[in-house]
């Protein structure tokens, strides 16, 4: 495609100007080309700040970039503290209201319920708090001396346990061997009687023999003999029934002496340990019901303060709306209110935040942190610096386009002054991206055939048709990624 050979402005030649310039008088022709000369020095002022280099020209060059997302929005308190009821029932009822829209002050009081009943309780939970601690006292008491008792009780128990054993070790080692000494003592004392008893008979019966001895003292001697043979028999006797009866039952004995005493030194303890155990067990019981019951007093202190609902914030007071036996209207004096239940709001009027609605097509780009520009339609010309604070992640109906979805948008205010007011209408720009220096081009100079972006590039006398590609862009400008380089001229405005 070749260039024009010749130069049009507005549709008029060069040629037609010099004819009609002709037909004028000298100062109107002087005139005219003081006044076309101030045209041409504001047109090329004009082309050289935005890269063109002619009337459907235009020259790349970089600039910064500044995409931004445009919404209207509404001013909106920071925050709304909710009023809520404290106390632990429905019982309490209004008996006093500050009237809705007053200004407020941190710590004013606001409403009042009715006391009566938590002064009731409270005094029932003072009689019943006095009476745990009564238990308490006693059971801790109780379990002292039970303690006491219990020590007492088994060191009794382990000294018969060591005298029992003491005993039975006498028993086996002391006594029961010392009595089978003496028995085989005796038994040998005999059998030496015995032996001296017979030889003495023998000698008398050979002096009976040879006369020097009468009948009557031989059967003396043999009287000896024979009670000395009777002794020595029986003691024979009883040590062999010593160690096959005697000795036998005295280890039996001994050895059920220690297990009767390690038996009762057991029960003992299990009785005095059963016995602290249950006093425990009482002192236990009786510290969750003193728990209990400074629980419930507590409640009780806790329900007459919350009677008293105070401001927790500056800003005016506002009623809810409440669902009053199936009918919904605002807090009345009279009401009984639920633990919990809200019943009036206090909007901060010393904040405010934009809140605003983004389109879905621009969710994508934007996140929070991002710089944001505010003008109030009151005040349209003061542009207060903010910042996109969060946005929803449930979207909404835009209610002034049907089938537009939408998400709440939340802008802080980095710029406040006092007629800032709740309700304001505002213009917002977010600022999506700032590129400090890109290709730029005019938005007249891109062709779209289908899928394609082209431009008609000037090569010497001709144009050359590219394809590029685009990123960031606004209505002004289109950033330049691909197929264009600085210093290129383009065509625009051209079919």
């Amino acid at each position: 495609m070749k260039l024009p050979r010749k130069l049009s402005y507005s549709g008029t030649t060069f040629c037609d100007l010099t004819v009609l310039v002709g037909g004028l008088s000298r100062v109107q022709q002087l005139a005219l080309l003081l006044s076309v000369l101030l045209i041409l020095a504001i047109v090329f002022n004009y082309a050289t700040a935005a890269g063109s280099v002619g009337e459907s020209f235009y020259r790349l060059t970089r600039a910064r970039l500044v995409v931004d997302i445009s919404e209207r929005g509404t001013v909106l308190p920071a925050r709304v503290i909710s009023i809520r009821s404290s106390i632990s029932s429905n019982r309490a009822k209004l008996i006093w209201l500050l009237e809705e829209g007053d200004d407020v002050t941190k710590g004013d009081i606001i409403a009042r319920f009715d006391s009566q009943p938590f002064e009731e309780t409270l005094a029932r939970a003072e009689l019943a708090h006095v009476d745990a601690e009564a238990k308490l006292l006693n059971a801790e008491k109780g379990l002292l001396i039970h303690r006491e008792e219990s020590t007492a009780k088994n060191q009794a128990a382990a000294r018969q346990r060591r005298i029992a054993n003491l005993k039975a070790d006498d028993q086996l080692e002391g006594s029961g061997k010392l009595q089978r000494l003496r028995i085989e003592q005796t038994a040998n004392q005999l059998q030496r009687e015995f032996l001296i008893a017979q030889a003495e008979l023998q000698d008398f019966e050979e002096l009976l023999l040879q006369g020097h001895v009468s009948n009557r003292e031989r059967d003396k001697v043999a009287d000896s003999y024979r009670n000395t043979q009777e002794k020595l028999s029986m003691a024979r006797a009883e040590l062999v029934n010593f160690e096959k009866y005697v000795w036998p039952t005295m280890v039996t004995e001994a050895e059920l002496i220690k297990e009767a005493a390690e038996l009762e030194f057991s029960r003992v303890k299990r009785t005095t340990a059963i016995e602290v155990r249950k006093w425990q067990s009482d002192v236990t019981r009786f510290k969750r019901e003193l728990g209990r019951a400074e629980a419930a007093l507590e409640k009780s202190k806790l329900d007459i303060l919350a009677c008293i609902i105070s401001s927790p914030i500056d800003g005016v007071l506002l009623y809810k709306t409440l669902n009053m036996q199936g009918v919904k209207r605002k807090i009345q004096i009279g009401d009984a209110i639920w633990q919990g239940q809200t019943f009036m709001e206090i909007p901060d009027t010393t904040d405010f935040i934009v809140e605003t609605g983004i389109r879905e097509v621009d969710v994508a780009t934007l996140q929070s942190g991002m710089p944001a520009t505010v003008v109030l339609d009151a005040f349209p010309d003061n542009t207060l610096r903010a910042v996109l604070d969060k946005i929803d992640v449930v979207a909404h109906e835009d209610e002034g386009a049907s089938y537009v979805q939408k998400y709440t948008a939340r802008i802080n205010l980095l710029q406040k002054f006092a007629g800032i007011h709740s309700g304001m209408s505002a213009s917002i720009k977010v600022v999506a991206r700032d590129i400090e220096s890109a290709l730029v081009i005019p938005p007249g100079a891109l062709i779209y055939r289908g899928t394609d972006i082209i431009v008609r590039l000037r090569k010497g006398d001709a144009l050359v048709e590219r394809v590029v590609r685009l990123g960031a862009s606004n209505d002004k400008w289109a950033e330049v990624s691909s197929g264009l380089e600085e210093g290129d001229v383009v065509q625009i405005g051209q079919p």
